[in-house]
């Protein structure tokens, strides 16, 4: 039976990837293993990665000193049917790793005070929980941009654990913290006299000095910049405007090395609201400049850790179209997914469609089902297969229902590949996704005319969808499959019209070899339009395309599914590539996590 106990507390330092301070324990000393016991540090950290924006209030809480309470000396009080034991600090068992590592973050900055804990005879203490993952969609991963490094005599920042850089004479600073800086920090460091020696002493403003020191000639339309010297600084002069008669004159004061990365995170850190490029280099030209601002700004800003995570899900950058295999044989590679739910069952208890494409015809097969486990699907899978034969390959999504036990033993024992689809990127399945499109919306305007009676209608929705060429291909899947045009209502119009004669019989064997010289003409030309069709869109889709990849042990964000509020952050991470798994799909792996290893696209 569970026991609260009212335990001592003791201060211990703790170390994590740049952070440091003093945190508040629980003293414990019958665990079966050494552990630090505190509040959930997993969970701050968590909480903390999510943190969109500062307020004020929080920015004064984190440069307020924060009391500690003492240890407490004197016996606690004993809460009735309660065993209390008080325990020495000095006794608690050493440990070299803390459960979970704090991160900076305005959150983290209160202590915790554990004041009591709950222990039972028969459990064992539960490890600090991970921070959560949402799975990708379309896209899920981009490169998280390596913060560079900060140059000689720069402040330093904190900056994102998982992101390693090397250092470089030419790098610029580490991308921006999380956490709100204090109003000691943004003033930056160094009296008029500092700077000045700094812009004498600098190598990359050696030339500027020189130009400025030569009479440069006075500002005009010819010449709309110049360097010159007002009482010992060096200043870039510009005729900044619109149309010509608005030009004012502008002095920018130019910016050693030495101070570029503060000047460059307070134009675009807290607080000036992480700006885009553009915004962030017009409030640095107002007063500044230096050689190449405008590419230190975008490389500073496409590094910033707070941006990759916030960034919009639609500015993400296309990858080339990697066009569908083609398949010659029908029915040896199909596509299935699951249509719904319906908003109501229909009066025979049906509430969703499972639909089938074949890849070689565009064949279209569809059940109406009344749930979706595995059993269900499996009986309705069977249906169709033994009406068109067992494929070799069948692709679906990662629901649940067709990675059961019961469907993976199906597969086996029919001789079936499974392939799966990338999580959250439904063009991997889009064969089945476009036909459920077209299906649905057929089945959503017979609702609508004909009452929730679209289960009865379902194989003639089919019929009518068959019986169109496919634009890709050319001809209807009818054609496909069985080598003659379907006979629907037109062309039994047509033949009233036209007056309708019978052709003469022919016999079995004749039959079956125009058949199947029908069969393999139509297949080959079907082939030899689908591949024109692809090299058509994929020509279309990659005009805005970039080729990227990402190597082994690259940093990359991943994409949310889900957002829980609007305001959240779009991207998580960042998170670790742990292997290629083809032109643009790579598993990634959740370092310090239970999570195990997903693929994404």
């Amino acid at each position: 039976m569970s026991q609260a106990v009212d335990l001592p507390t003791a201060e211990l330092p703790v170390q994590y990837k740049g952070w440091s301070g003093m945190w508040t324990f629980a003293v414990y000393d019958n665990y079966p293993i050494p552990m630090l016991l505190g509040e959930d540090l997993a969970n701050q950290v968590r909480r903390a990665k999510r943190v969109g924006m500062v307020t004020r209030s929080q920015t004064r809480q984190a440069s307020r000193p924060i009391p500690v309470p003492e240890p407490s000396t004197e016996a606690p009080s004993v809460l009735p049917e309660t065993q209390t034991e008080v325990v020495d600090p000095d006794s608690m068992p050493t440990t070299e790793t803390a459960t979970a590592s704090p991160v900076p973050g305005p959150e983290l900055e209160q202590q915790p005070a554990p004041a009591s804990a709950t222990t039972s005879s028969n459990s064992t203490p539960e490890g600090a929980s991970e921070p959560e993952l949402a799975e990708a969609k379309d896209s899920h991963t981009q490169k998280a941009q390596p913060e560079p490094e900060i140059p000689s005599g720069a402040p330093a920042e904190s900056g994102s654990p998982a992101t390693e850089t090397t250092p470089s004479p030419t790098s610029l600073p580490e991308g921006p913290s999380p956490s709100p800086q204090s109003e000691e920090e943004l003033v930056t460091p160094a009296s008029r006299e500092q700077f000045q020696a700094e812009q004498e002493a600098d190598d990359s403003l050696q030339k500027a000095w020189a130009a400025a020191r030569s009479t440069p000639p006075p500002l005009s339309s010819s010449n709309r910049s110049r360097f010159v010297i007002d009482q010992g600084l060096l200043y870039k002069e510009i005729l900044s405007g619109g149309h010509r008669e608005e030009w004012q004159p502008q002095k920018q004061l130019v910016v050693p090395t030495k101070y570029r990365g503060k000047l460059l995170s307070l134009a675009h850190d807290h607080p000036s609201g992480h700006a885009g490029v553009n915004r962030t280099k017009d409030r640095l030209g107002k007063s500044f400049h230096w050689e190449g601002m405008g590419k230190d700004v975008a490389k500073y800003v496409r590094s910033c850790e707070v941006c990759q995570r916030v960034g919009k899900p639609q500015d993400q950058v296309k990858a080339p179209l990697q066009p569908l295999p083609i398949i010659e044989v029908p029915f040896q590679r199909v596509a299935v997914d699951i249509l719904g739910p319906f908003p109501k069952k229909t009066p025979r208890g049906k509430q969703y469609v499972l639909t089938l494409v074949d890849f070689a015809t565009r064949w279209p097969e569809a059940v109406a089902l009344g749930n979706t486990r595995a059993n269900t699907v499996c009986l309705a899978l069977t249906d169709i297969f033994a009406r068109v034969g067992w494929p070799s390959d069948i692709l679906t999504d990662s629901g649940s229902n067709f990675l059961a036990g019961t469907m993976e033993k199906l597969w086996e024992t029919h001789g079936v590949n499974h392939l799966v689809a990338t999580p959250y990127h439904h063009q991997t399945n889009g064969l089945v996704e476009r036909f459920n499109g077209t299906l649905g919306a057929m089945i959503r305007k017979f609702i609508n005319e004909f009452s929730n009676n679209w289960d009865l209608v379902l194989q003639q929705l089919l019929f009518a969808y068959r019986a169109v060429p496919h634009p890709s291909l050319g001809f209807s899947p009818f054609e496909l499959v069985y080598g003659h045009e379907v006979k629907g209502p037109l062309q039994l119009v047509k033949q009233q019209w036209e007056g309708f004669t019978p052709s003469p019989g022919t016999n079995i064997l004749d039959f079956v070899s125009n058949l199947q010289s029908t069969l393999r003409h139509s297949l080959a030309l079907a082939r030899e339009n689908l591949k024109d069709a692809q090299e058509e869109q994929k020509a279309w889709y990659d005009r805005h395309a970039r080729e990227r990849s990402f190597k082994v042990g690259d940093q990359v964000m991943v994409l949310k599914a889900q957002q829980a509020h609007k305001m959240e952050a779009s991207w998580e991470g960042p998170f670790t590539v742990q292997e290629r798994l083809g032109a643009v799909n790579y598993l990634i792996a959740f370092p310090n996590s239970s999570l195990k290893p997903k693929v994404y696209h």
